[in-house]
């Protein structure tokens, strides 16, 4: 049973979007072709939108986890970064105009 989820959940329905509806519409299609037995319908499809979501969320953190190491090896400018050179410019503005004053 492990492998026929596997094989389902890796071909053409994309893991990311197995709704229950999808997953429901799957299993009619095993029943039919006799793969499943009618009885283990809802079984089967609880099951196939549990692993869904569970390989949804892996992905999810294994994108998240790659996109961080990418950016942290890029040369980019963050907000944070954004925001000290911001006040740096303001306190530098103030100076000159404090210099501009006494002048």
């Amino acid at each position: 049973m492990a492998d026929l989820f596997e094989k389902i959940l890796l071909t053409g329905l994309g893991t990311i979007s197995l709704t229950r509806e999808k997953a429901e519409k799957l299993v009619n299609e095993l029943i039919a072709r006799g793969e499943i037995e009618k009885a283990r319908k809802k079984e089967t499809v609880d099951d196939l939108v549990k692993k869904g979501k569970i390989i949804k969320e892996s992905l999810e953190e294994i994108i998240e986890k790659k996109i961080k190491v990418m950016m942290e090896k890029m040369p980019l400018v963050t907000k944070s970064d954004l925001d000290k050179l911001k006040k740096k410019v303001e306190l530098l503005e103030k100076e000159l105009l404090k210099k501009k004053k006494r002048k």
